[in-house]
């Protein structure tokens, strides 16, 4: 017996999941740059149009300003996170832009200096 089926809750949650997924694409205040696509579906909404690439060829050079970041923070990381520093930048025409160092594998603390007792965490990578 297949409950979500005989009872007709697979149908009422997917309903109710498409109804959220809905609410929150049309939600002006979470997408305030509009649509994005990607690959070029639509020259208006492609994504190269909204968002920087990380050597900046993307953006116009003839634009008679310069932005920089007004707000600046640190990304919240732990022991367990995958991101080992992180920092986040928002400028005030709408570009966020993300500076992140990622754990590829991790070797544990080590003592780095004996005589001092200095420990450090350690990256190993492949």
């Amino acid at each position: 017996m297949d409950v979500l089926v005989d009872f007709g809750l697979e149908a009422k949650i997917k309903s109710f999941l498409a109804k959220k997924f809905n609410a929150h694409a049309m939600d002006q205040t979470l997408h305030p740059h509009g649509r994005i696509s990607y690959g070029g579906l639509k020259a208006s909404t492609d994504i190269s149009r909204k968002i920087a690439k990380v050597d900046l060829s993307n953006l116009d050079p003839n634009r008679d300003k310069n932005f920089f970041p007004y707000w600046t923070t640190y990304l919240k990381t732990s022991s367990e996170s995958p991101i080992i520093n992180g920092v986040c930048r928002r400028y005030d025409n709408g570009l966020m832009e993300y500076e992140i160092t990622f754990r590829l594998g991790y070797a544990g603390i080590k003592v780095v200096d004996p005589d001092y007792g200095t420990k450090a965490s350690m990256i190993e990578t492949n």
